[in-house]
């Protein structure tokens, strides 16, 4: 807007102004910004545009690769697990996580007196058996001396020969659920089904184990692997091969991602499992990732987030900064945002300027100056 436009500007205003005063406040506010409007429609757009603002700028950059840190905890790719098929009250405990344990060491002892009930219960039940077995098989061998003189008859001697053989079944029976029972009951002490270093527990003394819960997890010998959540925005640009560079307090070295879960968890995040291809961190290490990814297609670049601009409709663009500082509204679709970037799938080059501050205060076509920090 040049002087001229101005000092016009401010007369049609001061006119306007003694008018509303000389007319006892007829006019309102609402006819000056009328009038004040048509005032300004009467410049020349052009003239406008020739103005110039002062914007804040950034370069576009590519997205081919993104290094994100991602924290992970180093296990065996076969570890052992230990626990109890029965469950209970655990008592004490033998091993703490670090410890190095030998396959059959025992780790933990649960309360056994629900144990040792069930297996008086279970010899009660085979006595009984036995006893009704006894008397069944007695009662056969008199019925076939009775069947030839006829106190017995042929049909009355099968049905309790019959009865004989079931009172048998039932003893076996028996004596197997006493088994059951007493091997549940030995099942009091757990111990380590191999060798290795326990890097997992998942009891307490006084805490009362289910049946078939994993109380103890136990690192054994051969390869590593790393167990990463991974945000599930960036879960679906990881893929199985990706390398990732890792450090931990023992060292450095590079994994390789070997699976990405398909369920996502607690939290929005994705299990990923990565193979140590080198370095020999200890299990149960925390280890920290570099993982660099690949961009999830073409034409994805990355601008500061404060650059992009949303319409009435909902589209989105950013202003690039042209040749002789004129700026243009160049549309983007949005993917994501990282951080304080905005990853955008648009017409950019790498490298062009792009309005980061300043853009809500300018319009296409019109000149800009780029503001120093500081200034």
């Amino acid at each position: 807007m040049t002087k001229r436009h101005l000092a016009a500007l401010r007369r049609f205003y001061y006119i306007n102004k003694q008018s509303c005063i000389l007319i006892g406040g007829v006019l309102g506010a609402g006819a000056l910004w009328s009038a004040t409007a048509l005032a300004f429609s009467a410049i020349d757009e052009d003239q406008v545009a020739e103005t110039r603002a002062f914007v804040a700028a950034a370069e576009v950059r590519g997205d081919a690769a993104a290094e994100d840190s991602l924290t992970g905890i180093v296990q065996s790719a076969t570890p052992f697990q230990a626990g109890s098929v029965d469950g209970g009250r655990v008592v004490r405990l033998l091993a703490q996580i670090g410890d190095r344990v030998a396959a059959g060491t025992p780790l933990a002892v649960l309360d056994g007196t629900g144990a040792a009930l069930r297996v008086k219960q279970a010899q009660g039940e085979l006595d009984r058996a036995a006893a009704i077995a006894a008397e069944r098989a007695t009662a056969a061998a008199r019925a076939a001396e009775l069947v030839p003189t006829g106190t017995v008859s042929e049909a009355e001697r099968s049905a309790i020969e019959a009865e004989a053989r079931a009172a048998t079944g039932a003893l076996r029976a028996a004596r197997a659920g006493l088994g059951l029972a007493q091997d549940a009951a030995g099942q009091r002490i757990v111990r380590a089904p191999g060798s290795g270093v326990v890097a997992g527990r998942n009891i307490e003394v006084g805490g009362v184990a289910a049946p078939g819960q994993i109380l103890f997890v136990i690192e054994g010998g051969g390869g590593r692997q790393i167990l990463a959540a991974v945000p599930q925005k960036l879960a679906d640009r990881v893929k199985p091969g990706n390398r990732v560079r890792y450090s931990s307090e023992t060292g450095a070295g590079e994994a390789e991602v070997i699976g990405v879960s398909p369920r996502v968890e607690d939290g929005g995040v994705v299990p990923v499992r990565l193979a140590i291809r080198s370095g020999q961190p200890m299990p149960g290490a925390i280890v920290r990732l570099t993982m660099t990814v690949e961009s999830s297609g073409a034409g994805v670049v990355r601008v500061p987030a404060t650059a992009v601009q949303v319409q009435r409709n909902g589209s989105r663009f950013v202003y690039r900064i042209g040749s002789e500082g004129r700026i243009v509204r160049v549309p983007v679709t949005l993917i994501a945002l990282t951080g304080s970037d905005a990853r955008v799938t648009a017409a950019l080059p790498l490298g062009a300027r792009v309005v980061e501050a300043g853009g809500a205060f300018v319009r296409h076509g019109q000149r800009v100056l780029i503001a120093k920090p500081g200034t």
